[in-house]
């Protein structure tokens, strides 16, 4: 897995997320927990061997009734026929 953080100099940014097979698997595995257990959590971790970047990625279960800030949109590319 591979993550990128972008500043767009303008007081956004964006969040590239590079997945392997095995890392889509373990997050389905993890979104998965986190469905049937809504008090559950986990976390996407750097291995800290750059000298700087994103260190730790938290994914937990919004309450439905809290506003949300993200969509979710997609494919950005038409899947393949």
């Amino acid at each position: 897995m591979k993550i990128e953080l972008e500043d767009l100099k303008n007081g956004w940014h964006e969040i590239f997320i590079g997945l392997k097979r095995n890392d889509i698997d373990k997050i389905i595995d993890m979104l998965t927990l986190l469905k049937k257990d809504n008090e559950q959590h986990f976390h996407i971790s750097n291995k800290y061997e750059e000298e700087s970047g994103v260190c730790d990625i938290e994914i937990y279960f919004q309450d439905e009734d809290e506003d949300s800030n993200m969509i979710i949109l997609g494919p950005a590319i038409p899947p393949n026929d």
